[in-house]
């Protein structure tokens, strides 16, 4: 009896992920439309990223990760520079950034652009199955 064999992949979902998050980069650089592109950048790039692996549920975690963990990096390295250089300043001109705050922030965006990101995945793979081949 043979063994079924898996469906060949098309990419590895880190290097997907990857895709994704320079997708949700590139959805706040345009001036103007950054304001609907940015908030909606990371199910973008879900999508996208999404229809490069074969759709399996832990390809389509590691995207969600990747994504969300990259948007919670990138805002913890600004904010903490932020952060860093409001702390050096004197007290009455300094911003009220703090670090607990910078924390909640990042891990807010993990949360919602894992959501976003693991969303468009799972739609782009679900759309990739019922399309045929």
């Amino acid at each position: 009896m043979a063994a079924e064999q898996d469906p060949p992949r098309t990419g590895t979902p880190f290097a997907a992920g990857l895709i994704a998050l320079a997708i949700v980069v590139a959805c706040v650089l345009p001036p103007i439309l950054h304001f609907v592109t940015g908030p909606l950048g990371p199910f973008i790039g879900g999508l996208v990223a999404g229809s490069r692996v074969s759709g399996r549920p832990r390809e389509l975690a590691i995207i969600a990760l990747t994504v969300g963990v990259g948007l919670a990096l990138f805002t913890g390295g600004i904010g903490g520079l932020w952060v860093a250089v409001a702390s050096s300043l004197p007290a009455a001109s300094a911003p009220t950034l703090s670090w607990p705050v910078l924390a909640e922030v990042s891990a807010g965006l993990l949360v919602y652009g894992a959501l976003l990101a693991g969303l468009g995945a799972a739609l782009a793979a679900r759309l990739k199955r019922r399309s045929p081949a």
